[in-house]
């Protein structure tokens, strides 16, 4: 929550603290200047002020979640790969498996890799881990990779439960469903900041209506009265 906007919010509610203090001498035609009208918009920005605040917390629990999460992915695709090595014949499907892990590493861990591709000279190439490959939807395209490499290989077969092909799944089915998460959360805070401004300063908001509170007390009492004063210290806008 912005600190301007909680400023601003409370400069409203001493606006309308003076115009009760002034009673009825506070008269005001238009309905949406009248005490109780200000009341209503005063309480409808302290709510959507709140909202904010609700929707960012969850966000960014979210975001905290969804990383925590990830965190250890690298090492289980490491133990996955060693797995793979252990009880695989093929080569090539434990090359394959190297290449995936390889696309989770971290950049300051990423190595070189040895490839021969058909046709070539075997040969000593730099890889590096692409950026890409390394948001969130990247890990878990890689670690869907995995798992589809590592069912498909009849020697695959580990007896620690978190190397299983179901626990991986899962896994997976976690990572996603956490950025689902956050994906949600993020669009309800979209959708709450919307809101808040729309009370704050869109037509007949508080911005505007304070404003012509202040005019219409200037109209009343004068620009030079104790009152037009007291409000001018009041900044409804940052």
């Amino acid at each position: 929550m912005k600190t301007g906007n909680v400023k601003q919010v409370a400069a409203f509610g001493k606006l309308v603290g003076i115009c009760n203090d002034l009673g009825a001498s506070y008269n005001p035609s238009k309905a949406a200047l009248t005490p109780t009208a200000l009341a209503t918009l005063l309480e409808q920005a302290q709510q959507n002020l709140e909202a904010v605040n609700v929707a960012r917390a969850n966000f960014v629990l979210a975001i905290n979640a969804r990383q925590e999460a990830y965190a250890g992915i690298y090492q289980l695709v490491s133990r996955v790969v060693r797995a793979v090595a252990s009880s695989e014949s093929s080569r090539e499907n434990i090359r394959d498996a190297k290449m995936i892990r390889h696309l989770l590493a971290p950049r300051s861990t990423a190595k070189r890799i040895t490839t021969t591709a058909a046709g070539e000279n075997p040969g000593t190439v730099q890889t590096s881990t692409s950026s890409s490959r390394l948001d969130f939807d990247g890990q878990a395209e890689s670690l869907s990779r995995m798992i589809n490499l590592v069912q498909g290989m009849p020697a695959y077969a580990p007896n620690e439960p978190e190397l299983q092909v179901a626990s991986l799944k899962a896994m997976l089915s976690d990572l996603k469903m956490k950025s689902q998460v956050v994906a949600s959360t993020a669009n309800v805070l979209a959708n709450a900041r919307i809101n808040r401004n729309r009370v704050l300063f869109g037509k007949e908001g508080m911005l505007e209506t304070g404003t012509a509170v202040k005019e219409y007390i200037r109209s009343v009492f004068g620009v030079r009265s104790e009152t037009a004063k007291e409000l001018g210290k009041l900044r409804l806008a940052a």
